[in-house]
């Protein structure tokens, strides 16, 4: 994920590793990893919903905590204005994301909450950091995986 697309949050990384490895046995074997690239390549808005809401919810209870929101968003801050401290940055960042996405106010995002607040807003999508490629890297590696493969003229 680092070398093709870019990708170095490692706690990120982590999380996608644990969504690719469905069976949880520590492998990501052909078949999962099929399926994951497919959802991570190609996948339907529903399916990148999914996909994401599952690398965010690192506790796979369902819901993404402010505790799950605040480690996620704590990479994503690159520079402090001057005099703020990274925690309160933090903090501010994750009751943000609440007010957007929260929708019954309980205090934790559930997989209904952010499916309701994506498909309104695809923006939103990776709101808690990048697990996707971005469209240039993404078809940079099907163009190579379809030449390398002669499959240029077949549909994937």
């Amino acid at each position: 994920m680092h070398g093709i697309f870019g990708m170095t949050d490692e706690g990120l990384m982590e999380c996608m590793y644990q969504v690719f490895d469905m069976d949880q046995d520590g492998v990501v074997g052909p078949e999962e990893f099929v399926v994951g690239m497919s959802a991570f390549l190609r996948g339907t808005l529903d399916e990148k919903i999914d996909y994401c809401f599952s690398v965010y919810d690192h506790n796979s209870d369902g819901f993404v905590s402010r505790d799950e929101m605040f480690h996620l968003l704590k990479s994503a801050v690159v520079n402090l204005p001057p005099g703020e401290e990274l925690e309160e940055v933090v903090k501010d960042m994750v009751d943000m994301v609440m007010r957007r996405l929260d929708a019954d106010h309980d205090g934790r995002v559930s997989f209904e909450d952010y499916a309701a607040a994506v498909s309104a807003e695809p923006l939103l999508l990776e709101v808690f950091g990048p697990v996707l490629p971005d469209n240039q890297e993404k078809e940079a590696f099907l163009n190579t995986f379809l030449d390398k493969y002669g499959l240029r003229s077949q549909q994937i």
